[in-house]
């Protein structure tokens, strides 16, 4: 029954952070200044500026899905109970970026697109 409480309970935090790297990653990680954020910002910027809302559903989708990704891999490396090789090592490194959000950018700047 513990195992079943912690599961949920991993699941629930898991999700709630996922949500907030998806909605707040753009503001943390992207802004370098040019784009602002969100409606409230806008009378900051001029509207040709504006980033249309397609590009705001696609950066909340990749950035949620990514935290997700490094939450179900760090559930994963969890539950086998160690870390062995190459490949639990790289999927440390996955859930590592996953989580703090750097998943995506990794993804975008390699050279495996």
């Amino acid at each position: 029954m513990l195992v079943v409480i912690l599961t949920i309970a991993y699941a629930i935090v898991a999700v709630v952070f996922s949500l907030f790297r998806g909605w707040y990653a753009v503001t943390i990680l992207v802004t370098g200044g040019a784009k602002l954020t969100y409606r409230s910002e806008r009378k900051l910027v001029p509207p040709d500026k504006w980033h249309h809302w397609s590009w705001w559903a696609h950066e909340v989708f990749i950035n949620f899905a990514g935290s997700m990704i490094g939450w179900a891999t760090a559930y994963y490396l969890i539950c086998q109970g160690k870390i062995e090789g190459l490949s639990d090592a790289f999927l440390l490194l996955v859930a590592i970026a996953g989580i703090f959000g750097f998943l995506p950018w990794l993804l975008y700047k390699s050279t495996l697109k």
